[in-house]
């Protein structure tokens, strides 16, 4: 009868209405139990990576450590590429500061600009590009590890985005932050020193 299917509605509206406030409820159990786990396991890692830093760094200490060093822009562009080019030397920039550079153990460094013989001019006020030959002096300088991510380095395009990092990977020169895809673009140049291996990012906020 019409009576006894009302009954039957509201008992099945009654069910439902409990099966969905014990989901939730137990949803609300399980993503809380879920989060702190997830907050423990997060501790726990911060924890791990400073004791891991200072027992890296004690190991530093006894072993009288290495050494880092980090420049600031490297423009082999403009003036500074018409000097090269006075005393067909490339390694003329840095005949002043080699010494100190090759002494550490390693020296990073922010290229200023592309290195290459082609591209085409982007059309900026200061545009850089500089000519193969100074990637040799890069390397006389001591230089390990350079970071191609700023707002110079596609002055020419990506043709000579992709020349400057083949010159600086065939002079055992480590390009980062800068690729043909996001993927080379955002993946570390990793060297090792003595037993420690050291990763090196580079960004900008410009792309």
């Amino acid at each position: 009868s019409y009576n006894v299917r009302i009954v039957y509605f509201l008992i099945l509206i009654v069910f439902l209405a409990g099966l969905a406030a014990g989901i939730f409820y137990f949803g609300i159990q399980f993503y809380s139990t879920w989060e702190l786990a997830i907050a423990s396991r997060l501790q726990a890692n911060i924890l791990d990576i400073q004791f891991k830093e200072k027992d890296y760094l004690r190991r530093l200490k006894e072993n009288e450590g290495v050494t880092l060093i980090f420049v600031g822009d490297i423009m082999l562009s403009r003036g500074v590429g018409a000097q090269i080019d006075k005393r067909n030397d490339p390694r003329y920039p840095f005949l002043k500061v080699a010494e100190v550079l090759q002494n550490a153990d390693l020296a990073f460094g922010n290229l200023e600009g592309p290195i290459s013989n082609r591209g085409k001019n982007q059309g900026s006020k200061y545009s850089f590009r500089a000519v193969p030959k100074t990637v040799a002096g890069l390397k006389y300088a001591g230089f390990d590890v350079l970071s191609l991510a700023n707002n110079h380095i596609m002055d020419w395009g990506g043709d000579a985005l992709a020349d400057t990092r083949e010159l600086l990977i065939a002079y055992g020169i480590a390009p980062v932050g800068a690729g043909v895809n996001s993927e080379e673009a955002n993946a570390p140049a990793i060297l090792k020193l003595h037993d420690t291996r050291i990763a090196f990012w580079a960004y900008t906020t410009l792309y």
